[in-house]
């Protein structure tokens, strides 16, 4: 196993030792002993590491820090941890994603998480606004049983009902993490706050949420609502048993689909959805190994 090569350069007194390229160095300490970046990584690395007792570790971080945690992982594999070997395991120490543009600490336009989950909110409510679906009660009622019409295509934000903000909260949420998720780690999240109507608007890109289509995390959940007023109908109907855990119900409905004469029309697409809902497992697992959660959403997206 080779060991670290440390050195106090006489020119400046600064600790050093070799980098993850051949013939460069980094700095550990700093000539009054001032510590970096760094050296306080190694040092809780290597606590966390004794007191933790883990297999793997990992940093998910913006790939901008890349050299850093080649550096940090080529000093751990040289001291002896052998979970920090490179290209030991399918698993990186540093698990890249890509920038967030449009949102810059150092440029003065950072955002505050408050602000984006708050304008996610307001977004998806303009959006239950619009569909012909909800059914959350959308205003707040008066004291005769009274409120705002729900045929209104804008309203006050605080006029919304508490049940609306909840449901537009979640909504808001789902499309954010989709966002986040639903194209690979390295390809860049355009996401910005703009000012509308002398309030914050979230954009994806180019697009608001209430304008997102329906293959988006905001559609997948209006899909799997669907999906779960259809299963509530079937057991009101008999058809399923309130009492069925999810193998056996959907055991049932595998038998009810097989019981159905092989020339009805419906059989192509079925067989189809059939097959794509065996690559389940697969699926699970390339997203597992790569780190890759757009597997996920494409799946279901595809679903």
């Amino acid at each position: 196993m080779p060991c670290v090569a440390f050195s106090s350069l006489s020119s400046d007194g600064c600790v050093t030792a070799s980098s993850h390229e051949a013939g460069k160095r980094v700095t550990l300490l700093k000539s009054d002993g001032g510590t970096l970046y760094l050296t306080r990584d190694l040092a809780a690395a290597i606590s966390r590491s004794e007191d933790l007792k883990f297999d793997r570790i990992h940093y998910v971080v913006e790939d901008g820090q890349r050299e850093h945690f080649l550096n940090l992982q080529n000093l751990l594999w040289r001291l002896g941890y052998t979970w920090a070997k490179p290209e030991s395991s399918p698993w990186p120490l540093h698990v890249r994603f890509a920038r967030v543009l449009g949102a810059s600490t150092r440029h003065g336009s950072g955002l505050f998480l408050s602000d984006v989950l708050d304008a996610a909110q307001r977004e998806a409510f303009a959006r239950m606004q619009k569909s012909p679906y909800t059914r959350t009660l959308l205003y707040e009622q008066d004291d005769d049983g009274c409120g705002p019409s729900p045929s209104l295509p804008f309203c006050r934000f605080e006029e919304v009902s508490e049940e609306a903000r909840r449901v537009a909260d979640q909504m808001g949420v789902t499309w954010l993490v989709t966002e986040m998720l639903a194209k690979p780690r390295l390809l860049p999240v355009k996401t910005s706050l703009t000012v509308r109507n002398e309030e914050l608007s979230l954009k994806s890109g180019s697009h608001p949420v209430a304008d997102q289509r329906d293959l988006t995390g905001l559609g997948l959940q209006y899909c799997h609502a669907r999906l779960c007023s259809l299963e509530e109908k079937a057991v009101t109907a008999g058809l399923l048993s309130s009492s069925m855990d999810e193998l056996e119900a959907s055991q049932t409905m595998f038998s009810a689909l097989y019981s159905l004469p092989t020339s009805r029309a419906s059989k192509v697409v079925e067989d189809e959805l059939c097959a794509h809902l065996v690559t389940l497992p697969q699926m699970l697992t390339q997203a597992y190994v790569s780190y890759e959660a757009h597997y996920v959403f494409r799946y279901c997206q595809r679903l």
